[in-house]
């Protein structure tokens, strides 16, 4: 028999009789110590299985927040397309107003008399007169296709005459629900182009409008524009 000296003639023992292993394991450790491979192998199926219920979970919630996502993409759309619609409901309404008052408004904000409409966008109801002078001016390069179109496209053209000379005056009418720099610009080029089509007469840009801007109206004014402001679209 082997005679155990060291730590090491120990070692050497063990090697060879790894079955005595266990029992040295029972005399050294405590039962609770002995325990633990087993019930950690128990918490490492507990926790696989809460792991596997976590990720479901996740997965799921994933699921969900796509949906979520999905969802409020399409509310973002309907209330695009629900503002896009009362903008252009709310600009029907306002063109309407202009397309009845227009008359008595340019006599009010321009001192005009005898007023006639020359004009209104997608209206039937224009002056062949004023129709045969933008063909012409069309037809002799006067006015280029873009500003041919620029006209056609303004809400509302007005002709006068002032009071005080009796001299002809047309008025170009923007109809916008809030002024932007755009309509500043169209309605002042209609006014320019208008004078072409007829040298011997002036023409004033009006923007006619709902919501107020201190700025853009500022701008407006210094470009020459009248201002009438309304408060309702009825």
């Amino acid at each position: 028999m082997t005679t155990i000296n060291s730590i090491y003639d120990l070692h050497k023992i063990l090697v060879e009789h790894p079955e005595w292993r266990e029992e040295l394991r029972k005399l050294l450790l405590t039962e609770e110590l002995l325990a633990l491979p087993q019930r950690f192998a128990e918490y490492t199926k507990v926790t696989d299985k809460r792991l596997d219920r976590i990720e479901n979970d996740i997965v799921e919630i994933k699921s969900d927040v796509s949906v979520l996502k999905s969802d409020v993409n399409t509310l973002k759309s309907d209330v695009k397309t629900l503002k896009d619609d009362m903008g252009e409901l709310k600009g029907v309404s306002l063109e309407n107003k202009l397309h009845n008052r227009g008359i008595a408004l340019t006599a009010t904000h321009l001192q005009m008399y005898d007023g006639e409409r020359m004009r209104a966008a997608e209206r039937d109801d224009n002056s062949a007169e004023f129709n045969s002078a933008m063909y012409a001016a069309l037809s002799d390069g006067t006015i280029s296709n873009s500003e041919y179109t620029r006209l056609i496209d303004t809400d509302m053209i007005v002709r006068g005459r002032r009071v005080g000379d009796d001299s002809p005056v047309y008025a170009a009418i923007e109809a916008t629900y809030s002024i932007s720099r755009r309509d500043i610009d169209k309605v002042c080029n209609s006014a320019n182009l208008i004078r072409r089509l007829f040298p011997d007469s002036d023409a004033h840009p009006l923007l006619y409008y709902i919501t107020p801007n201190a700025s853009l109206e500022r701008e407006a004014a210094e470009r020459g524009v009248t201002l009438m402001m309304t408060q309702t679209l009825a």
